[in-house]
């Protein structure tokens, strides 16, 4: 008897502890939803881009600087090439159309493998989060993931998976003060974003990872003087594409030159293709 009075003691705790957990997850939740729905999103999003003037068939002919003095052009998912969204979401964020903002799978991948390194070398940041630190840079602390979560949670609250995506490539760092896939594409190589090649992804797949800061030109004569980082092997699955040579030599895959973190002048003129 005694034990069966113990068994079911032990039974009406334990159901009262999940009923108590249960019951904070759900206020927790409300809360987050809520707090996520009142507070105002990133201002950022509200900045306007570069003007462009085109030619009648469509082709860039002159870009403005942004009035926060940035070479940012929009673009809408059907202007980039489809070949480079897919290698950009199986590089950065797989299951970018399943989840929240957050992604647990890739939480709990990070942290298996950050635990066997014993120091940092993978993080669990979405497409989202990403999108989060470029629109409010902070430095790299647990503070500033856990505000980037609740950013990426809210702007996948208030946005659509296409308009995360579509801001998201409109604010990717390029260098200097040139931002977004478009602007990139159009100052690298001078077509726009809507047809690249292999070589053309893998580049602007790795400019924003490792900060290189480059301006090619069309017509130009130069051959880089400085030394770029490898590319390596494409995300798409191409060969691998070498932008970079070692120590002491120099690169001439590409004509180009380095801006050395100058802001690019006013008024870009873009020879059509």
């Amino acid at each position: 008897m005694s034990r069966k009075r113990t068994t079911k003691k032990w039974r009406a705790r334990l159901k009262k502890i999940l009923l108590i957990s249960v019951s904070l997850l759900v206020v927790f939740f409300v809360t987050l939803i809520i707090t996520a729905l009142i507070v105002p999103l990133p201002q950022r999003l509200e900045e306007k881009s570069s003007q462009v003037i085109e030619f009648a068939d469509g082709t860039p002919a002159f870009v403005f600087i942004s009035p926060d003095e940035k070479w940012r052009i929009s673009v809408d998912l059907a202007q980039v090439d489809p070949a480079y969204i897919k290698a950009l979401l199986r590089l950065e964020d797989k299951r970018f159309y399943g989840h929240l903002g957050v992604d647990p799978v890739a939480i709990l991948r990070a942290l298996v493998v950050n635990l066997k390194r014993g120091r940092v070398v993978s993080g669990a940041s979405t497409i989202t989060m990403q999108l989060a630190r470029m629109l409010e840079p902070r430095p790299r602390t647990l503070r500033s993931k856990a505000i980037e979560a609740f950013r990426a949670f809210q702007l996948e609250l208030h946005m659509s998976k296409q308009e995360i995506l579509e801001a998201y490539l409109c604010c990717l760092p390029f260098g200097s003060n040139l931002e977004g896939i478009q602007a990139a594409s159009l100052a690298y190589f001078g077509p726009s974003a809507g047809s690249l090649s292999a070589a053309e992804i893998s580049t602007l797949l790795a400019v924003p990872q490792n900060g290189i800061i480059l301006w090619a030109q069309a017509n130009g004569d130069e051959d880089c003087n400085g030394v770029f980082d490898t590319v390596g092997t494409c995300p798409c699955g191409f060969e691998e594409h070498v932008y970079a040579a070692g120590p002491g030599r120099r690169a001439r895959d590409v004509q180009c030159r380095i801006l050395s973190g100058q802001p690019i002048p006013q008024g870009v003129c873009v020879r059509p293709s």
